[in-house]
């Protein structure tokens, strides 16, 4: 009988503490790695509040975009395609050959093939792989986003595209997986005649949906998941609500469909839901190791320079932008700075 892992959404307003509850999962003795994607989202770990004995068993790996990188396209782009990669987080740089990574700086070593149920990947957030689509259909088009007034937008079909393959490979990874989001509300519009014969949008229907590329997209995202969390605030009291509702997605496979304080439902009680019993301490995790430099990886003997191959059976590591500029996969790799 095969453990069963634990795929969820959890989304919500800003500040709801969705990355906080997130992280939580340590206590149940998960190895946590935190994928960063909003910036300095972390930094909630610093609150007195939080459990600090957790921190030892939570890597945080800072994906955020930069200026000048879709960091985070880029990142999750090798995290779900490559067996294994190299990933230096002060340059927002993925290398597929470590003879090339610089000597003196600081590195992960990653392999998602050597996750196991021991391991949870947060990736906070979904808001923030949205956005770095549209940033790296930019750069991969030459298009300035900061004369948005100009720009034919012809990019929703793209993003949806790799996003959609984001999170269908994501779910597919042998361990827990959590995605955070920010709720927002999606208002399907018609355009109609008045009495005066002037043409105005009428709101047909609105929802409450994870914040996503584009409002279609995101009326897809919910099937992704066996657990659909809604956190919301009451004055200084979070919840966390398992239920669906008429104007939003929610429910979960294990849990009674209801609104828990904060304190009643934590990752610890999904996971005992799930027949999950606490975990014991491992002495490490092979899939996410760092380094300091590369002198320190090479006196660990590791093998360095295995050859790092697709994980998956997939032609293209992202959705083509415009005709114009379809390239093959290495060169769509070198378009966002994996070099």
């Amino acid at each position: 009988m095969t453990t069963p892992l634990i795929k969820a959404l959890i989304y919500g307003p800003p500040k709801s503490k969705k990355t906080w509850w997130s992280c939580n999962a340590a206590a149940h003795g998960f190895n946590v790695h935190l994928l960063n994607a909003d910036p300095d989202g972390w930094i909630v770990l610093n609150n007195p509040a939080f459990d600090q004995s957790l921190r030892s068993r939570i890597n945080v790996i800072d994906i955020s975009d930069t200026p000048t990188t879709a960091a985070v396209t880029l990142f999750m782009s090798a995290f779900l395609k490559f067996t294994k990669f190299w990933y230096v987080p002060s340059t927002r740089q993925v290398y597929l050959n470590y003879m090339t990574i610089p000597n003196d700086v600081a590195f992960w070593a990653i392999n998602p093939t050597l996750l196991t149920p021991y391991d949870l990947v947060i990736v906070d957030s979904l808001s923030a792989m949205a956005y770095s689509s549209m940033f790296a259909y930019a750069l991969n088009n030459e298009i300035d986003l900061s004369d948005a007034s100009k720009i034919d937008w012809e990019a929703f079909g793209w993003q949806g595209r790799l996003l959609s393959w984001q999170l269908v490979t994501l779910v597919t990874l042998p361990c827990h997986v959590i995605v955070t989001a920010h709720a927002t509300v999606y208002e399907k519009r018609k355009t109609i005649t008045n009495n005066f014969g002037k043409k105005e949008q009428l709101v047909e229907w609105s929802r409450i949906v994870p914040q996503s590329s584009s409002g279609p997209h995101a009326l897809s995202i919910a099937k992704h998941f066996n657990e659909i969390l809604f956190t919301n605030l009451l004055g200084e009291n979070s919840f966390i609500n398992a239920a669906p509702a008429p104007d939003r997605d929610g429910g979960s496979r294990v849990i009674a469909p209801r609104n828990y304080p904060w304190a009643d439902l934590q990752p610890s009680h999904l996971a005992e839901a799930y027949g999950i019993k606490p975990l014991a301490p491992i002495a490490e995790c092979p899939a996410f190791k760092f380094f300091n430099n590369k002198a320190e990886l090479e006196g660990t003997g590791a093998n360095a320079n295995a050859p790092t191959k697709p994980a998956l059976n997939i032609t293209r590591t992202l959705p083509l932008g415009k005709p114009k500029l379809e390239m093959r996969p290495l060169d769509a790799l070198k378009a966002l700075n994996i070099v």
